[in-house]
């Protein structure tokens, strides 16, 4: 719904938190920063209200179940999600968006929930150079609640910062490279992407990628499903490959 500067939505719905998004077409990279996967929601359910404040501002006030929960409330979330966007230029805008309250969470991801806490996202994006063709992201997340619990490192908050930069070569093929700091109970995890968008048609689009991994020992086993440093069966130190194409219509 919507009325002048306000338009309301009520149901379930994607986050606004972070710079990733769910949908595929809408995200430069075949893969997924560490970030979205340990210190993000996905979707949320409950109501939300954006305001057009001016030009150049926009609010969002929320009220969700928690974390990627549904009506039926699991693990019992209650929290604000918000924040507001700001356009500093035609070419620049910086975004900070919050959750906080009872963040909830069902599932493996979050075991019992992830309890009272806080988190943000920022996220800096600006274009620039001969025709736009440039574009410089950072993005970078906190979280820190009572039983957030990632990948059984044993605390309750991390860290991460993400930077991409990416050239749009022609109006078919464009490059671009993300580099990832996560940080949890002390651990550094890192990782470099390189990858390219082909679009042959306007509804096609290829993406193969090229990442590595490296970081804290102490890392590896929680990344990886399974593996340990001390065998080497583990992400870090290792170059993965990926590609996907996408058709939209």
């Amino acid at each position: 719904a919507a009325y002048g500067d306000w338009s309301i939505i009520a149901g379930h719905f994607y986050t606004l938190l972070g710079y990733e998004v769910v949908t595929a077409p809408d995200n430069f990279f075949y893969s997924h920063a560490f970030t979205m996967y340990r210190s993000e929601a996905f979707t949320h359910t409950g109501v939300l209200a954006t305001h057009q404040a001016s030009d150049n501002v926009t609010n969002y006030y929320g009220y969700t179940f928690g974390w990627d929960t549904g009506f039926d409330r699991n693990a019992g979330g209650g929290n604000f999600l918000g924040g507001s966007s700001i356009a500093l230029s035609d070419n620049t805008s910086l975004t900070y968006i919050t959750t906080f309250g009872d963040l909830g969470g069902p599932g493996a991801r979050y075991g019992n929930g992830n309890g009272t806490g806080y988190s943000h996202s920022l996220v800096f994006d600006h274009t620039f150079g001969c025709c736009d063709k440039w574009n410089y992201v950072a993005q970078t997340d906190y979280i820190d609640a009572t039983n957030y619990n990632p990948l059984g490192l044993g605390v309750t908050e991390t860290y991460g910062l993400n930077q991409y930069l990416t050239y749009s070569m022609t109006e078919k093929v464009a490059v671009g490279s993300r580099f990832e700091w996560w940080r949890a109970n002390s651990q550094d995890v890192y990782s470099l992407t390189t990858g390219a968008n082909f679009r042959p048609t306007d509804n096609i689009v290829i993406r193969p990628e090229v990442r590595y991994y490296f970081g804290s020992d102490g890392a590896a086993t929680a990344l990886n499903t399974g593996g340990t440093a001390s065998t080497g069966n583990h992400l870090l130190d290792t170059w993965v490959f990926g590609v996907d194409a996408i058709l939209t219509f």
